[in-house]
């Protein structure tokens, strides 16, 4: 086989190769073309018989990466027409061929063969990526017969300048777009518990958390949730940033941009305020925090009938029955005067007058703001009323909303008592595939990770499509489901270059070398996925905890003790300790790794000294023993000998 290229036997991609062709790529068809076009492209091509036929992609990017939609014309199918710089979906028989021409390398035109690639019941496809220059320059059909696939069309001269790295079916994935995170928050859960597991308990003790906050704190922890992210393969991420005080605003918003020009080409990062709907209460407030969030082009954010009570007219903190209308209109002004996209939490509770999702749509269409909304959680959709819930649904597709739901985090805190000792009685989800049958662009994302509102996850995208497909049984079939966590929410923050492998787009996608189908993709970690980023593997090495392990200067300081708990290493006996401050005024040199130096930990010594005393006094209670024993002894042998 290497008289036909360069061939790579192991999935290895060279990182010095600006051009190679990924031969043999398992990868869902929904990938490449919109779900709408694909389905009704299938569908009429197919069961009509039609041979060789191609439509233009509705929504591709051209090679430039530009953005535009083509109009359905039913000559230019009938025709086969095929534009230079798209690609299209072609059909032989009952087989599914995606295929490329035009977009020259080296000024030279391609000579390929259009050879049916059956798609699985799973929507697979087993194609040829084309990469040059960063980008993706072609996507082949491969036949079922070896010498149809491009690989061995390829015109002598290239066969001589592309590396072939052979996939042999193995999946292949566009980077993930995490829609819907709060790395502002992560990585506290040690430090400040969640005593009850709820969303009750997961307020409280964020509230209280936000004693530890400064501004190394936020970034060092920001810091560490993107490299993460980033490891794993997400290209695009959104994260909501608690802005419930000035100390909240002041310290999250320049963190953030720090962080979003670290990352810049790697990363696509977006900020979202948030706060509670009785924030806006305070206009002046209101118009200030949409004056920094317009400043670090960021998106205006709330949540609406979000509390555990959410919906009821107890809840004058998210619900706000009385002034509810006021204060939407008053978050839809705002982002309208500054052109802010907006993004709420809606209904994060099991409670049916929890209609958050339908007043904020309403309010989109009034706006005219269809398209540029998200609403994350709506997780009492799950307990409306089959004609209140087609209502919502309804609306929701009009005003062009995203839903997206947070499986991991939902599951955790729903339906949990407080007190415990309770199986929950629901999955806490929202109505994934309701909203979507309506119409309603439907998103997975990860939420929370390692803090107050769940205690677990590492934004890795694919745990959340594993978990959410097993939670909301995306997997009968797995159809399009996939978009959920790639174009999707891609869509949804206006990045159309991510989440998707498409010609003209940057080579940006993950291999799993140990996997072919979703069984198998889903069925273990895939610790050795393989991330490219603009054409090039990546280092997919996780940062380790032990960086996290610094103290806080607000513990530095003394306002507020640190409590950390470890092990006895012989007895496994728990200790508890205190952090306090010292004397010295620089007690840690560097921040980052593990800290402990300089540090008086009060209890511990409370501990030793305790333990001294203790000890003392059963020296000296054992003294006191051998004294009588040896008085009794001298007193044996003075009555035997005298």
């Amino acid at each position: 086989m290497n008289s036909k290229g360069h061939v790579h036997e192991g999935i290895l991609i060279p990182k010095d190769s600006k051009h190679y062709i990924l031969h043999n790529a398992g990868v869902p068809v929904c990938c490449w073309e919109d779900e709408e076009h694909l389905l009704g492209c299938v569908q009429s091509q197919v069961t009509r018989g039609k041979g060789h036929s191609s439509s233009p992609v509705n929504g591709a990017p051209h090679v430039n990466g530009h953005h535009h939609r083509h109009h359905h014309d039913k000559k230019h199918h009938a025709r086969g027409h095929h534009g230079h710089g798209t690609h299209g979906l072609f059909v032989k028989g009952t087989g599914v061929v995606v295929g490329h021409r035009g977009s020259p390398v080296h000024g030279q035109e391609k000579r390929w063969t259009r050879a049916a690639t059956p798609v699985s019941v799973d929507g697979i496809a087993i194609v040829d990526i084309e990469v040059y220059d960063e980008r993706i320059v072609g996507i082949y059909g491969c036949g079922e017969n070896e010498e149809d696939t491009y690989v061995y069309a390829m015109p002598r001269w290239k066969q001589r300048r592309v590396d072939i790295i052979d996939l042999k079916g193995k999946f292949l994935l566009p980077t993930f777009v995490d829609l819907h995170t709060h790395i502002d928050k992560g990585h506290t859960a040690e430090r400040s518990r969640n005593p009850t597991g709820n969303l009750s308990g997961a307020d409280r003790s964020t509230a209280a958390d936000a004693a530890f906050w400064d501004a190394e704190d936020v970034e060092c922890r920001m810091e560490f949730s993107v490299r993460c992210a980033y490891a794993h393969g997400t290209s695009a991420l959104r994260t909501h940033l608690i802005n419930m005080t000035d100390k909240h605003i002041e310290l999250t918003w320049p963190a953030f941009a720090k962080i979003r020009d670290r990352w810049k080409g790697r990363v696509e990062l977006q900020g979202v305020s948030l706060v509670a709907l009785s924030f806006f209460r305070d206009e002046d407030a209101a118009r200030k925090l949409a004056d920094v969030v317009a400043e670090h082009g960021g998106l205006l954010g709330a949540a609406v009938c979000c509390a555990e009570q959410g919906g009821m007219p107890e809840d004058d903190w998210t619900t706000c029955d009385k002034d509810r209308d006021l204060l939407l209109d008053r978050i839809f002004t705002l982002a309208k005067e500054r052109n802010l996209d907006i993004d709420f939490h809606t209904d994060e509770n099991g409670n049916e007058l929890a209609r958050g999702l339908r007043y904020v749509a309403e309010k989109t269409l009034k706006y005219g703001y269809q398209g540029r909304v998200v609403c994350g959680h709506c997780c009492s959709l799950a307990y409306q009323p089959e004609h209140e819930l087609h209502r919502t649904l309804a609306v929701a597709a009009k005003a062009g909303v995203t839903v997206v739901s947070l499986p991991l985090v939902n599951q955790w805190t729903q339906d949990r008592h407080g007190s415990g000792g309770r199986t929950p009685r629901w999955r806490g989800i929202t109505l994934l595939h309701e909203a979507r049958q309506a119409g309603v662009p439907v998103a997975i994302a990860s939420d929370n990770t390692r803090d107050q509102f769940y205690a677990y996850g590492d934004l890795d995208m694919l745990e959340v499509f594993n978990q959410g497909c097993r939670m909301a049984h995306l997997d009968r079939p797995y159809g399009t489901w996939v978009q959920s966590v790639t174009s999707t929410p891609a869509n949804a923050m206006r990045v159309f270059d991510h989440g998707r492998i498409r010609v003209g787009c940057p080579a940006n996608f993950i291999i799993f070398p140990t996997a072919r189908r979703y069984s198998e993709l889903l069925s273990r970690p895939q610790y050795d996925r393989i991330v490219v980023r603009n054409g090039s593997p990546i280092d997919t090495e996780l940062p380790s905890y032990e960086e996290l392990d610094y103290i806080p200067n607000a513990v530095l300081k003394g306002q507020v003790p640190s409590s950390e708990v470890s092990y006895d290493r012989v007895s496994g006996a728990v200790i508890w300790k205190t952090r306090v401050a010292s004397s010295d005024p620089h007690p840690v040199e560097k921040r980052g790794h593990a800290m402990v130096s300089n540090i008086v930990l009060k209890k511990s010594l409370e501990y030793v000294n305790s333990t001294n005393t203790a000890m003392m006094h059963n020296a000296i209670g054992i003294l006191q023993k051998v004294e009588w024993i040896v008085f009794l002894i001298v007193t044996f042998y003075l009555i035997q000998y005298t």
